[in-house]
C-alpha cells in the first residue's frame, strides 16, 4: 500500500505562480518548451524530426500544490523542452493542500512534538481508503500509459522522467523497464521495491535526504551497492546533508542549507537529464 509519514504531510509552498496550461481531459498540466529553445534546423544532424518531453511524477499532493508546477516551469526553461506533469491521484489526491503543515522540523536530527504526531495520526487514518486506490503499483501503471500515449499520440521520441515522493518511487520502478524512456531521476522517493535495484536498465539518478523515513541510511547503502554493481547503466545515488524527506518539493527556503540542497538538487537534476535524454543506443 502506499503509505504516508510526517514527512510526507510536511512541507512549505514554493514562491511563484504557474505558467502553464491544465488539460481539461485528462488533468495534467503542460508548459512548453521556450520560445528561445533550438528549432529542427539548429540541431545537429542526429537529432532533426526527434521530440522531447519530461514527465514530473508529483508526490501525494499531487497538482493541488504548485510547487510541481512551479518545478515544471523551471525545467522547460532549463532544459528547453516540453514538461507534462499528469494528474495521476485524477483530481482526488490523498492528502490536500490545506493539510500542508510543519508537522516536522525541515532540518535532522530534531523531534516532532506529541500534539503535532497526534494531529498526524488522525489525518492518516481516514485516508487509508485512497492510499490503498493509490498504491504505487497503481500509480506506476499510469504513469507507463500515460507516457506510453505521449509517444503514440504525440509523437514524442525521447522522453526523461523525474519523480518527487510518491513519484520518485514510480520512477524507479519505471527504471527496470528498458528503453521505455532515456533517463530518470527519483527524489527522495516515497515507497522502494529493493528488489528492483538490481535490475535497473535504464539511466537512474537518486538524490536523497539525510534523514528520511522511506530511505533510510542501510537502505540507501543497499540501494548503492546493487547499482554500483551494474556496469552496462549509469547511475548516481548522492545524499544532501541537511535535509529531510520533501526537500526538493516542498523546501522550507528560508533555512540556508535547505535551501542550497533544494537549488543544488534541481541543477544536478537538470545536468543530469540534460546529457542523456538524447542518447541512442
Amino acid at each position: 500500500m502506499a503509505g504516508i509519514c510526517q514527512d510526507c504531510m510536511t512541507g512549505h509552498v514554493l514562491p511563484g505562480e504557474p505558467k502553464g496550461t491544465t488539460s481539461n481531459v485528462d488533468g495534467a498540466y503542460f508548459t512548453s518548451a521556450p520560445a528561445s529553445a533550438p528549432t529542427s534546423e539548429q540541431q545537429n544532424e542526429a537529432e532533426v524530426g526527434r521530440k522531447t518531453a519530461l514527465v514530473l511524477l508529483t508526490d501525494m499532493f499531487g497538482l493541488a500544490l504548485s510547487n510541481p508546477r512551479i518545478l515544471a516551469d523551471r525545467f522547460a526553461e532549463r532544459l528547453g523542452c516540453d514538461v507534462y506533469v499528469p494528474d495521476l491521484f485524477e483530481g482526488h489526491p490523498p492528502i490536500d493542500a490545506d493539510q500542508l503543515q510543519p508537522y516536522t522540523p525541515d532540518v535532522p536530527n530534531t523531534h516532532y512534538s506529541l500534539w503535532n504526531r497526534l494531529t498526524y495520526y488522525l489525518l492518516w487514518i481516514p485516508k487509508l481508503p485512497s492510499l490503498w486506490a493509490n498504491r504505487p503499483s497503481v500509480g506506476r501503471a499510469k504513469a507507463e500509459q500515460f507516457i506510453q500515449d505521449l509517444k503514440d499520440k504525440k509523437g514524442y521520441t525521447d522522453i526523461g522522467v523525474i519523480g518527487y515522493c510518491y513519484g520518485g518511487g514510480i520512477a524507479v520502478g519505471l527504471a527496470t523497464k528498458k528503453g521505455f524512456v532515456n533517463v530518470l531521476v527519483a527524489c527522495h522517493p516515497g515507497p522502494i521495491t529493493e528488489s528492483e535495484f538490481p535490475h535497473v536498465l535504464t539511466p537512474l539518478a537518486m538524490f536523497c535526504s539525510q534523514e528520511d523515513p522511506w530511505v533510510t541510511p542501510p537502505k540507501r547503502a543497499r540501494a548503492e551497492a546493487a547499482l554500483a554493481k551494474l556496469d552496462t547503466v549509469e547511475t548516481k545515488v548522492e545524499t544532501l546533508p541537511g535535509t529531510v524527506h520533501g526537500f526538493a518539493a516542498r523546501p522550507n527556503l528560508g533555512i540556508p542549507q535547505v535551501r542550497d540542497a533544494f537549488e543544488r538538487t534541481f541543477e544536478e537534476c537538470v545536468q543530469w537529464i540534460q546529457a542523456r535524454i538524447h542518447r541512442h543506443e
